[in-house]
């Protein structure tokens, strides 16, 4: 996975402000997504792997600034922990609307439609929960890294919790 895939979610570019203004080349970083999901495949869990990606995309990295290389690295991160979540949370929706509605009380309602709602109130949390902690860094020079890094953890804490529900559903 290469960085100028994530770079325009990162980085807004705007046109030069004046005939002074000078352009600058935004870096890019290889990150190797492997590292990630062979972590993944390897049985472990999701809060043992998340950091993998992104220690190993700071080790093979040098752009010159290293705030902003840790944080090219973490989003990297987070778009492949994006990715998973993804994938299992489609998974675990196709896994619920399978089961008959005479298998579930009707009292706690449809399962597929929990877990549509479960997510969607989770992606705004998150996003919440994440500003108020890059807000909460102030003027840091971090705080970008701090924001992101929540992002990603937040994402991948996530994706343990449904894959976690896929497989008690599994084992029913």
């Amino acid at each position: 996975m290469r960085g100028a895939a994530v770079l325009p979610a990162l980085l807004a570019v705007s046109a030069p402000l004046g005939a002074n203004a000078q352009q600058f080349a935004i870096p890019s970083v290889a990150a190797d997504s492997g590292v990630l999901l062979t972590c993944i495949a390897s049985g472990k869990s999701a809060p043992t792997c998340v950091g993998a990606m992104t220690l190993d995309c700071l080790g093979e990295n040098d752009i010159g600034n290293e705030n902003l290389e840790e944080r090219l690295c973490t989003v990297e991160e987070l778009v492949v922990w994006r990715d998973l979540l993804g994938r299992a949370a489609a998974r675990l929706e196709r896994r619920l609307e399978n089961i008959p509605a005479s298998e579930h009380p009707e009292i706690l309602g449809d399962p597929a439609v929990l877990a549509r709602q479960s997510q969607s109130q989770w992606e705004k949390w998150h996003e919440i929960q994440c500003q108020m902690e890059r807000a909460g860094a102030g003027r840091s020079d971090r705080r970008a890294i701090i924001g992101d890094a929540c992002l990603r953890d937040l994402t991948a804490a996530r994706y343990g919790q449904v894959q976690d529900v896929l497989g008690r559903l599994a084992a029913r």
